[in-house]
């Protein structure tokens, strides 16, 4: 992190050794260093959001065989990987869209961030609406864990096994 700040200060006239001018730092020199570093945050935020999208597409091919199938587009966990995707976005067409000097870019920038922040904000409704679509984690082992017992106690058994389950017979 001290690598990448103390160029960033020495070009902006800032020497590292005078802590205090460093306190009082000017406006442009706060956002060069902000700008150096949010591109790598949102970054960070559009993977998360990527691996979160892709593990609800894991998610989603297990449960193909279910019976109460929901469409992809109010699944949760497929939601909850497209608004941080959708917000990133945002942000990065926000901020290049301030820096920009061709105005028709900007504009174009500036309603591409729109879009992505109008996204961001209905992919979050919509994950908290259907998120009662998704079933308890508890609830779901129980779920699994009964096919099991039935198939364990449905298998066929010796005739001695059965006796004992039944009890005595009497005459």
């Amino acid at each position: 992190m001290k690598d990448i700040i103390e160029p960033m200060l020495m070009e902006c006239g800032f020497s590292p050794t005078e802590g205090k001018r460093v306190m009082s730092m000017t406006w442009d020199t706060f956002w060069l260093v902000a700008n150096k570093l949010f591109y790598p945050a949102v970054t960070v935020l559009f993977l998360g959001g990527l691996f979160q999208l892709l593990f609800g597409i894991r998610q989603r091919h297990k449960r193909r065989e279910d019976t109460h199938q929901i469409p992809w587009y109010n699944d949760p966990t497929i939601l909850e990987g497209i608004y941080p995707m959708a917000g990133s976005l945002f942000f990065c067409c926000w901020v290049t869209g301030t820096h920009i000097a061709n105005i028709l870019i900007m504009i174009l920038l500036d309603i591409a961030a729109l879009l992505f922040f109008g996204l961001t904000l209905l992919s979050m409704q919509r994950a908290y609406k259907y998120r009662a679509l998704r079933p308890p984690k508890r609830l779901k082992r129980q779920m699994e864990e009964v096919p099991r017992q039935q198939a364990v106690r449905s298998g066929s058994q010796p005739k001695e096994a059965r006796e004992e389950e039944q009890g005595p017979i009497e005459s």
